[in-house]
Parts: C-alpha cells; structure tokens; sequence
C-alpha cells in the first residue's frame, strides 16, 4: 500500500511500502528510491516504521532508540543521539525539585564547630 502523504524526493512518485522497504512507484521506470526498514539494524536501531519513514520524507529528524536519525542523499543517517524522556517522578516529588538531602552524620556535625 502507499504511504499518506509521502513523496519520493527523486522523481516525485508516492512511496510504496513492503515487507521489507519503503519504495518509488516508478521503480518499473527506473526510479532506485528505496528506504530498506532493516538499514540501521547494523547500528543496533530498530526498524524504520510507516510513521518513521514518512517523516523522514518530509525532512524531520526521527528518533530510532536513543539516536536521531535524517535521509541524507536519500539514505537513512544517524545525526546524533535523541533527546532522553523526562523521567518520571518518584515518592511524590514533582519534576525539577532537588532530591532530599540526607543528614549529615554526627561526627561530621563535630568536625564543623
């Protein structure tokens, strides 16, 4: 089926997808665009989705796992790592509160006076 929305940057044909990749409908007419969804397994990435690759089509950064990835020349590259998620807060801190110091003990407290 076709990928919604998506173009092929070569010759402007829609992107077909396949089991294994993202591809020109004028493959027939000589059209080489392909995006493989196993082209960053080597690099320890997952697989390139529909949602992936068709932001990869309209020139936006993707995140793969922890790295962010862009179509260079038409290939998929990876340009650095992606952002980390906020993480989730614990014992009922909100977000950017500093964790609670632990008291010092008391021969430290001597050592001060």
């Amino acid at each position: 089926h076709y990928l919604t929305g998506a173009r092929c940057p070569r010759c402007g044909g829609r992107i077909l997808e396949s089991a294994r990749a993202f591809g020109c409908e004028h493959w027939r007419e000589g059209c080489k665009f392909t995006i493989w969804k196993d082209a960053l397994e080597r690099a320890g990435l997952p697989a390139i989705t529909a949602t992936a690759a068709r932001k990869l089509l309209k020139g936006e950064e993707v995140a793969l796992g922890p790295k962010l990835v862009h179509l260079l020349d038409g290939r998929p590259c990876v340009t650095g790592n992606a952002p980390e998620k906020p993480r989730a807060a614990r014992g009922g801190q909100k977000p950017g509160d500093a964790a609670p110091q632990a008291p010092l003990p008391p021969a430290t407290l001597k050592r001060m006076k």
